[in-house]
């Protein structure tokens, strides 16, 4: 289950912010309160974000729930790279060549969680709708 937010960032790109980059970038909860809410209500992404914090700053609630917090995300398409050890070019390592394809199925999801003096990094790898997670090669 997604919350509101979760769930407009990733069908809807609510809250984007353009950077100059690829990826796109988000601005997740801003409050204390709306991050435990969300969380509360069973959000997969907010509670494993809740969860990160450290045991002092447990539980959210004992805190105001207008404070500020910063949680921001970074969507980008996931790249795979491989290496043809036959060929040699400029771009290779050695005498291999680095082919770099964008897998459209693979989504990488990087979250920056910061409150009082805590900072950390969570990163999801997300599949789209419809897509198994099975790859056959």
């Amino acid at each position: 289950m997604l919350c509101d937010v979760c769930w407009f960032m990733l069908r809807g790109q609510r809250e984007f912010e353009w950077k100059g980059t690829y990826d796109l970038l988000f601005k997740h909860h801003q409050k204390v309160g709306s991050l435990d809410c969300s969380a509360e209500l069973k959000c997969s992404i907010c509670r494993i974000l809740r969860d990160m914090l450290p045991d002092h700053l447990k539980p959210l609630a004992k805190f105001p729930p207008d404070d500020d917090l910063s949680v921001t995300a970074r969507l980008s398409v996931q790249r795979t790279h491989t290496y043809d050890p036959g060929v040699s070019t400029a771009r290779g390592v050695g005498n291999q060549a680095i082919t770099t394809e964008v897998d459209n199925a693979l989504y990488r999801l990087d979250f920056t969680l910061e409150f009082h003096s805590f900072k950390k990094q969570r990163t999801f790898v997300l599949k789209e709708i419809g897509q198994s997670l099975e790859k056959s090669y």
